[in-house]
């Protein structure tokens, strides 16, 4: 049976890869849905600010890229399943460190998404 710590790290890993992949979902849109105004590629936008701790090994992520995952949360949490896939690392073109990707609501003082969203 998986600790308590661990379960929840299960549930945003799952949450991150569904991101990912709605985020991919939204790289192949055509141009008529990005005339909608909105899509998973601009709530996740921001997390640029997180290379360094999702790609580059941080030791931390930094305060931009708590305020970045806390602005992409609150823009659609949903957004969030597509870096927990893998989907944002592979539109990006980097190789993300899911475990990383996965700590940042707890290294950043932040709720973890549920993970029901991702389904």
């Amino acid at each position: 049976m998986a600790s308590p710590r661990q379960l929840p790290l299960r549930h945003l890993f799952l949450l991150l890869v569904a991101a990912a992949s709605a985020f991919l979902a939204t790289v192949v849109i055509p141009a008529a849905a990005a005339q909608e105004g909105y899509s998973c590629r601009d709530s996740l936008a921001g997390l640029k600010e997180c290379e360094s701790f999702m790609y580059g090994g941080a030791a931390a992520p930094s305060a931009a890229c708590c305020a970045a995952y806390e602005a992409a949360f609150d823009a659609d949490p949903f957004c969030l399943c597509y870096v927990a896939d893998g989907t944002y690392g592979r539109a990006t073109g980097y190789d993300v460190d899911v475990a990383h990707g996965l700590q940042i609501p707890a290294r950043c003082g932040q709720g973890q998404p549920p993970v029901e969203l991702c389904n």
